[in-house]
């Protein structure tokens, strides 16, 4: 298991009992399409930054060789997994959804899911939800979101001739450490939602 930012993979070791130049082990790596190398000691290194959601699985061969002549020498495959750094925020699909909702809609009727999605892995991709803003703001909240299930609710009764028009924005943060929300630059990170009474 190798993390996606560093310099370190792992080390090999390879002997050989001849004397002299005959027992001299030199190393050299296949695989790792130019992101990893390998040097004199047999130390493993990356060349380049990972990314996992690029790829996650690399199958190395790691070939020791003396250099007598004729020169022997042996092979060691190494499977290389990536770990996930929580380089990815959650996004949603769209900027921005409209809703019509009855007046006389029943207390936690679910009016909408809302889905966001993570590229990280485990806990790093592990999406939670919750109300940033509702306009026009209210003593108590007009809607509720479901932190795990995104199901955007409705906790209070509505009034058309009070009310007519709600705007909620929904974030979506992950479960990584640093934990990631939004994106200034970007539009999806946040779900705007605009709910008619009607």
């Amino acid at each position: 298991l190798v993390p996606q930012t560093g310099t370190a993979v792992t080390s090999v070791s390879a002997t050989d009992v001849d004397e002299g130049f005959n027992g001299l082990v030199v190393y050299s790596l296949k695989g790792g399409e130019g992101k990893m190398d390998i040097d004199s000691s047999g130390f493993i290194f990356l060349q380049k930054v990972l990314d996992r959601e690029e790829q996650d699985l690399y199958n190395l061969t790691v070939i020791a060789s003396d250099q007598g002549q004729p020169a022997h020498s042996t092979a060691l495959k190494l499977t290389v997994v990536v770990d996930d750094d929580n380089d990815n925020a959650p996004l949603f699909s769209s900027g921005r959804y409209e809703v019509k909702v009855p007046e006389n809609q029943e207390l936690g009727s679910v009016l909408l899911t809302l889905c966001a999605t993570d590229r990280d892995a485990g806990a790093n991709a592990l999406v939670t939800y919750r109300i940033t803003e509702q306009r026009p703001q209210t003593y108590s909240p007009v809607f509720l979101v479901d932190s795990s299930t995104g199901q955007l609710s409705l906790s209070q009764l509505l009034d058309y001739e009070t009310t007519q028009q709600y705007e909620v924005k929904v974030q979506a943060s992950d479960g990584g450490q640093p934990t990631l929300t939004e994106d200034g630059d970007n539009p999806y990170s946040i779900q705007q939602v605009r709910l008619w009474v009607c």
